[in-house]
């Protein structure tokens, strides 16, 4: 919305300089081709707004899908940009990254397959049925369990079908780690992903804010150049025309700030959905 507001400026600023050079053409004071540069620029910039319409309408249906509104009953109210950026932590640790989704996902992925090897080889070491077909008093106790007379071990088939299977145990095991070796694979490329689009969204905000601070200065001297202007023009020394060109050039260089500042709030989502929706700074103040 601001950078419409200030492209709504620029037009009046360029839709005034058209009406000043048709009068100085007709004086015979600018050619035709002064002209109609000068339309083809009114032309752009409305070219131009009917984008930045554009994209707020895909914006606006984004956010209604968001809030599980219908888009076409959707309305976001106008505003301005906020005057500060979220405060940044002085450094980022890692275990903000564990929130992220997709990190938590590929971790229990990977203790589950890390399970998967135990139970794997359990298999070895099935589960020994002691039956003794007769248990008396004397057989009560722990101790005398094992030199009951009577005592019949149940190991029986099961214990033979897993030692001598044809190797479909160790398969199963082998089967396992392969698995657990994926998983990890998958974790630590999931980590180094998340790393990546965690320095990607930083080094943005620290090449928007250097590119800010020059923009800064480049609108302080545009405002003192229109502020010239205007005071030649009130003393006859500058032409309109001259006066809105300054008005343009102004204008122009408070969109390019309004971009830079709407470039550093999106690298902060960026970086807010890096790190898994945001942060909280425990450092004492």
């Amino acid at each position: 919305d601001e950078e419409i507001r200030l492209l709504d400026g620029i037009l009046d600023a360029q839709q005034w300089g058209l009406e000043l050079t048709g009068i100085r053409r007709r004086a015979g004071l600018a050619s035709a081709g002064d002209e109609a540069q000068q339309a083809a620029s009114v032309a752009a910039s409305r070219a131009q707004r009917e984008l930045l319409l554009n994209q707020r309408r895909a914006s606006e249906d984004l956010l209604a899908t968001l809030s599980g509104a219908p888009a076409p009953s959707f309305r976001l109210a106008s505003g301005s940009l906020p005057a500060d950026l979220p405060a940044l932590p002085s450094g980022a640790p890692s275990d903000l990254l564990q929130r992220r989704p997709d990190i938590a996902s590929a971790e229990r992925a990977m203790a589950a397959a890390n399970a998967q090897i135990g139970i794997a080889k359990a298999a070895y070491f099935p589960q020994l049925t002691l039956a003794p077909a007769y248990i008396g008093s004397e057989s009560t106790g722990l101790a005398n369990l094992f030199s009951t007379p009577a005592l019949i071990w149940g190991i029986g088939l099961q214990a033979t079908q897993t030692l001598f299977d044809n190797g479909k145990t160790r398969a199963g095991i082998d089967y396992a780690e392969a698995g657990y070796r994926a998983a990890l694979a998958s974790y630590r490329q999931t980590v180094l992903q998340a790393v990546q689009e965690t320095q990607d969204a930083l080094n943005a905000l620290h090449g928007l804010d250097a590119a800010r601070r020059q923009q800064d200065e480049a609108v302080r001297n545009q405002d003192k150049a229109y502020a010239v202007s205007q005071l030649r023009y009130r003393e006859g020394l500058d032409s309109a025309l001259a006066l809105a060109s300054a008005r343009q050039s102004q204008l122009a260089a408070q969109r390019t700030l309004a971009q830079l500042r709407g470039g550093q709030l999106a690298a902060s989502v960026g970086l807010l959905k890096a790190l898994g929706g945001g942060w909280h700074n425990d450092s004492p103040n």
